[in-house]
């Protein structure tokens, strides 16, 4: 099984409850704290604010050159990210490691993505997708989201057998018009919802038994990990991505008046 190495290089009653604890989180913890990583109000691909882009084309040593692109564009104040040139190339971001994020279970984290995916294609075995969320906690349990134009759904983790293989998934329409993905992890349970809407959930994964070609990283095995990409040789898409952020500390419950005293010097 090949899976990229673009990092390396760089139902519904479970969901609304889910929903309403990360809510109650975000609006409630005294400390939740947002990094955004990329806004296309600002103007600029990704990689000029928070994020990495690499490309690569792993059949063209020893370069590995790339056919796949960014563009920025203001008419839509997002990023095309296009892999649709050559199906062997993976295209993608990452969190800068500049960036001191710690993602906690316990605490709960999530990221919120607004993109569009304009076109994607994948081949005949059906478990790989031109566009994928992917994102670890800093024991490296998660999960990763493959995104097709009808349908978003969870990639399987543990035995090699299982590894990477269509788990649970619901149908739903990516391409007709921006949404934000909010994608959250609370302790063992992560939580997808569309414009606010909960549309899946599910449990975390242990993705650490897919074995890395030698002399590479294991990726999946990286903590603290979000990654917005065309991952895999065996699909390819189009995604307009317009904004990204992650939040930590969702559960965070330390008093709020233990923090006020703070409060005037974060303003200085």
């Amino acid at each position: 099984m090949i899976r990229k190495l673009l990092i390396a290089i760089v139902v519904v009653g479970t969901a609304v409850l889910m929903t309403t604890r990360l809510m109650t989180a975000m609006h409630h913890s005294a400390t939740v704290d947002t990094t955004i990583l990329y806004d296309g109000q600002v103007g600029g691909t990704p990689d000029t604010q928070n994020l990495i882009f690499a490309a690569i084309d792993p059949t063209n040593p020893p370069f590995f050159t790339a056919e796949a692109t960014q563009t920025y564009s203001p008419t839509i104040n997002a990023t095309i990210l296009d892999s649709t040139p050559d199906i062997n190339e993976y295209a993608g971001y990452a969190i800068s490691t500049s960036l001191p994020i710690t993602l906690d279970r316990d605490l709960g984290f999530a990221t919120a993505v607004k993109l569009r995916l304009a076109s994607e294609t994948h081949d005949s075995d059906n478990d790989r997708a031109g566009f994928s969320i992917t994102l670890l906690a800093e024991d490296a349990l998660g999960i990763e989201l493959a995104f097709w134009e009808d349908r978003i759904w969870a990639q399987e983790g543990g035995s090699p057998s299982d590894l990477f293989t269509p788990a649970e998934g619901v149908d739903f329409d990516t391409t007709a018009s921006f949404i934000t993905y909010t994608l959250a992890i609370i302790t063992d349970t992560y939580t997808l919802t569309a414009n606010d809407t909960p549309i899946l959930t599910g449990s975390v994964r242990d993705y650490s038994a897919w074995t890395p070609p030698p002399g590479t990283p294991d990726v999946y095995e990286q903590p603290n990990l979000l990654a917005l990409s065309d991952n895999t040789t065996s699909a390819q898409g189009e995604t307009w991505l317009a904004y990204a952020d992650i939040t930590t500390d969702l559960l965070d419950d330390t008093p709020v008046l233990d923090r006020f005293v703070y409060l005037p010097v974060s303003l200085k």
